[in-house]
């Protein structure tokens, strides 16, 4: 679901699954609010899987939702032991229709212990995250990095001898320029950006229309259109 001046997302095309996106009909409703005007098209005993879109999966979706599904009740949600934020959860939408129909309603600071009250709510706990936060650069980077380790050396997340002095992944978009010279260590190039010569990235992304000049180090930072860095790792939020 998308607010109603979003631009819409491009589907996926690849014949697995059915997508559709939906126009929240209203603003400033908060997640709970937002679920509760969706189930106004979905019957009581149908469920909503919920996924934040501000994180990488570590799981298939699918093994997520079965676990989330096999325990039952009217919310079921997955915790980690670590501490890692969940941003999963499987809803019935006869619960949903229990919120406010107007106003503001966030869904874990409100809903949840207002559904608490008189529903069954329940909780998967799992060892390790089902998920990795992407809000930051560093959020982002690490995610990056740790789903092209898995897929290539497949290291576990909780590997205490990983190494990162080697590079694991390099994404370059089409319409990027990036010299044949330049070393992109665990980087993303936007399409757009250009690259010169001799160039070193290291954890760093750089954006469309930027520029990184012939023999420049970029380590840990974005780049911008104006060749600064304008954000230092981890300190803005992409939310």
């Amino acid at each position: 679901m998308v607010d109603r001046n979003s631009t819409e997302p491009p589907k996926p095309n690849d014949g697995l699954a059915t997508f559709t996106v939906e126009r929240d009909p209203l603003d400033f409703r908060g997640t709970g609010g937002v679920l509760h005007d969706l189930s106004a098209g979905y019957d009581d005993n149908d469920y909503l899987l919920i996924a934040n879109g501000l994180q990488v999966l570590t799981h298939p979706l699918a093994e997520n939702a079965a676990l989330l599904a096999d325990r039952g009740g009217d919310v079921s949600i997955i915790a980690h032991h670590d501490g890692t934020p969940s941003g999963l959860m499987l809803v019935r939408c006869g619960v949903l229709r229990t919120l406010p129909a107007a106003g503001f309603v966030d869904m874990k600071e409100q809903a949840l212990p207002t559904i608490a009250k008189e529903h069954s709510v329940r909780v998967v706990e799992l060892d390790h995250p089902s998920a990795l936060p992407v809000r930051t650069l560093s959020d982002y980077m690490h995610a990056l990095r740790t789903h092209h380790r898995r897929s290539k050396h497949a290291q576990t997340l909780q590997d205490p001898y990983a190494e990162d002095l080697q590079a694991t992944y390099s994404l370059v978009e089409p319409g990027a320029d990036v010299a044949d010279t330049a070393r992109i260590h665990d980087s993303v190039v936007l399409a757009g950006a250009k690259v010169h010569p001799d160039a070193i990235l290291v954890r760093s992304l750089v954006c469309p229309d930027a520029i990184v000049g012939r023999g420049q180090r970029v380590v840990d930072r974005v780049v911008g259109p104006t060749r600064a860095a304008v954000s230092k790792r981890g300190e803005d939020a992409w939310a």
